[in-house]
């Protein structure tokens, strides 16, 4: 009787940790699409500045240009 009751409650706490450890999961994955989102939008914006050697990116990213057709005129992001 005592065992099972110890099995149980072993059962118990690992059934817990394994909810705590998928609410963890859980937050580490929307931890990371935040950052993969935030490190997209930086990449935009250091993609306008003009290079050290005087060259000119290639094109602008699509969601540049759809950032800047969004924006007003007077607040339009230069680029050199």
């Amino acid at each position: 009787s005592i065992g099972i009751e110890q099995v149980n409650r072993a059962i118990s706490q690992m059934d817990e940790t394994t909810q705590q450890n998928a609410a963890l999961v859980e937050q580490a994955a929307a931890a990371a699409k935040s950052m993969q989102d935030q490190a997209g939008h930086l990449e935009e914006l250091v993609y306008t500045f003009k290079l050290l050697g005087g060259e000119q990116p290639a094109r602008t990213p699509p969601q540049l240009r759809k950032t800047r057709n969004m924006m007003p005129q007077n607040a339009q992001i230069q680029s050199n």
